[in-house]
């Protein structure tokens, strides 16, 4: 099996823009790594192995992530292997459509303060 790499600078712009923080975290890993077990990704986040797991019942939720049984040498039941359902340039678009709503709503109560300021 190959060492998952360390997780790319690159993903680092989605810091903060996914809650929870864990969801944020197993995202970037997957997209910077590929499909991933749980226990892998455990190792590379450094999160718990219950904060992995909110992280991907998150994702899972939105429809980012799937799994499937992987190949196991082990007797008993094959660990998840844990891959992203959507391409990354979705998933990037998804939240550029999200940041920009919120951006759109903040613009608007912003200006409705405005009003509010100016009528005092």
């Amino acid at each position: 099996m190959v060492e998952p790499q360390p997780e790319k600078d690159g993903w680092n712009c989605l810091d903060g823009l996914i809650k929870p923080a864990s969801a944020n975290e197993v995202l970037k890993s997957l997209m910077a790594n590929g499909a991933m077990t749980t226990e892998e990704l455990v190792r590379v986040t450094r999160l718990s192995k219950s904060q992995v797991a909110s992280g991907l019942r998150t994702l899972r939720w939105r429809g980012w992530v799937s799994s499937s049984e992987s190949e196991s040498a082990r007797p008993g039941r094959s660990p998840h292997l844990w891959s992203l359902s959507l391409s990354r340039d979705e998933i990037i678009q998804t939240l550029v459509n999200e940041l920009n709503a919120t951006s759109h709503l903040l613009n608007d109560a912003l200006r409705s303060l405005a009003k509010v300021l100016r009528s005092d």
